[in-house]
């Protein structure tokens, strides 16, 4: 794990903050699935920097390694929901995409989308509070908070949205077209905290185009 390039430190990590934040806030979430949340998000928060910078820093690839292992069990009593379905399509239409780079992409717009629903933003709230400080959970901070994510993204080096690769408004449809169609995502979405319409994807798509507005 020491010869792999801070590209992949980086996506792996953002990996696991994605894993927690959708774990945390589906319709089948449960107490157990928070509670790892809230530790994972304070691990990459702490860890991530000081891994960039060093990556031989044993403390810090430890606890971003039992970070990740938390997020999968996180995931495993929680289950994923929009980004991770809105993710696979993209890499379909570009497999050279890094799947955290992807999911990156779109984890600001999620979370804007989902912050309203019943309970997920008091959620958000508290697991997101180590990068977004200051968050109560009312529906209004839907954009404070995903601007507030999106900036700690940049402050890691996930500073590219879909427009930098080369995903446009044509691509939209398409997308969103996989997202329905691709075998095994239904199960994801029918557990998102809000209706997972194509009109939601779609936006989704759009606002992830370029920075969160």
């Amino acid at each position: 794990m020491l010869s792999l390039s801070p590209y992949q430190i980086l996506h792996t990590s953002v990996d696991a903050v994605n894993h927690v934040v959708e774990a945390a806030t589906t319709t089948c979430t449960s107490p157990f699935a928070i509670t790892l949340a809230r530790e994972v998000i304070v691990l990459a928060a702490k860890y991530l920097p000081i891994a960039l910078k060093d990556p031989k820093d044993l403390v810090a690839r430890y606890h971003l390694a039992y970070g990740a292992l938390l997020a999968g069990i996180s995931f495993d009593n929680g289950y994923l929901h929009l980004t991770h379905s809105l993710e696979h399509p993209l890499s379909a239409l570009r497999p050279t995409l890094t799947h955290g780079f992807g999911l990156a992409m779109l984890l600001p717009s999620v979370v804007k989308t989902i912050y309203s629903a019943p309970k997920a933003g008091k959620v958000l709230a508290d697991i997101l509070a180590p990068l977004v400080p200051g968050l109560t959970g009312d529906s209004g901070e839907a954009l404070k908070a995903a601007k507030g994510i999106e900036k700690w993204l940049f402050s890691v080096g996930e500073c590219k949205k879909l427009s930098d690769e080369s995903f446009t408004e044509a691509d939209v449809e398409k997308l969103v077209d996989l997202v329905f169609t691709t075998p095994s995502l239904s199960s994801m979405l029918d557990v998102s905290p809000v209706k997972a319409t194509k009109e939601v994807v779609a936006t989704i798509y759009r606002e992830s185009l370029v920075p969160i507005k």
